[in-house]
């Protein structure tokens, strides 16, 4: 909410931009007082794919910002996997239907072989809130899910007391319908198994649609204090057991901008609460994920 006038910021509109656009940020603005100059948060809110609103009085700032939660609340992710690998080019193109809106995107020319990649190798994510009364919401979300998946066993070691349960299906969870997560401890490490899978895992039928995305499970910590390690380091952290795919096609997954140690190898990383907001990949108008899946914005209004 600002009247537009810039009077003592350090930084101009530009920087603003140029760090949203590169954490794929969107803006949204609202117009308020007397004198009002209303241009530079347009060009903000245009340029970061947000949108411009103005109040006319303090009453019509409570309307106003009810109506950004209800834009933000009318927000779709849609993919679109293609089996495609060769190097043809194609423009994909969306149209939905929802309560009589229609929206319609078009991409720019796409060609899958140069976005071509493993296949079998899924993608991870592990994204932390702020902490709040001493509290942290993480969400251990997807991006993309090799074919024939129903079943995920992740190790966890941490000092923090944590609960951990299946995304429900009004978030987006991939799993919401499987039976509870399974917890088991590693005397050996002092860690913790984690397994979810289908109540059916013998069935191929049961297994996360190729190409999903989404969240799969949500952590609660306590006991949390900014700058503190969810995870511990050297000989802890987080990691995916991926010997459980052997049998099953060598599937895979990986975990990017997240707390792991693989006593394979000996890698490790550390994750700490951030104390800034968190970027988040999933606010891209489109994301292109190796193997050819594409991935847009859609909005209802």
């Amino acid at each position: 909410m600002s009247d537009g006038k810039d009077e003592s910021s350090v930084k101009g509109p530009a920087d603003i931009i140029s760090a949203a656009q590169s954490r794929g940020i969107k803006i949204y603005c609202i117009g308020f007082g007397e004198e009002l100059d209303s241009s530079i948060l347009e060009m903000i809110t245009c340029e970061t794919s947000g949108e411009y609103y103005t109040a006319e009085s303090e009453d019509d700032l409570t309307t106003q910002f009810q109506q950004i939660i209800h834009d933000l609340g009318g927000q779709y992710s849609l993919r679109w996997a293609t089996l495609k690998r060769d190097a043809s080019s194609f423009t994909p193109s969306f149209s939905i239907k929802l309560n009589g809106f229609t929206d319609t995107y078009s991409s720019n020319e796409y060609t899958p072989f140069n976005h071509s990649g493993n296949t079998l190798q899924g993608t991870l994510r592990f994204a932390a809130s702020q902490p709040v009364n001493n509290k942290v919401t993480a969400y251990l979300r997807v991006e993309y899910v090799p074919r024939y998946i129903r079943k995920i066993k992740l190790f966890l070691k941490t000092e923090k007391l944590y609960t951990v349960s299946l995304a429900p299906k009004e978030i987006g969870g991939l799993c919401w319908d499987w039976p509870e997560p399974l917890i088991e401890v590693d005397e050996e490490s002092g860690g913790q198994w984690i397994t979810i899978q289908s109540a059916n895992p013998d069935s191929i039928f049961t297994s996360i649609p190729y190409g999903a995305f989404g969240t799969l499970l949500i952590f609660e910590f306590s006991d949390i204090n900014p700058g503190d390690s969810l995870f511990e380091q050297g000989s802890g952290g987080m990691f995916v057991d991926i010997d459980i795919y052997n049998e099953t096609g060598g599937q895979s997954f990986r975990l990017v901008d997240t707390p792991f140690y693989n006593p394979s190898t000996g890698e490790s990383g550390q994750f700490t609460v951030p104390l800034d907001l968190p970027s988040d990949a999933y606010l891209l108008d489109m994301i292109l994920i190796p193997a050819g899946v594409y991935m847009m914005g859609i909005s209802f209004r």
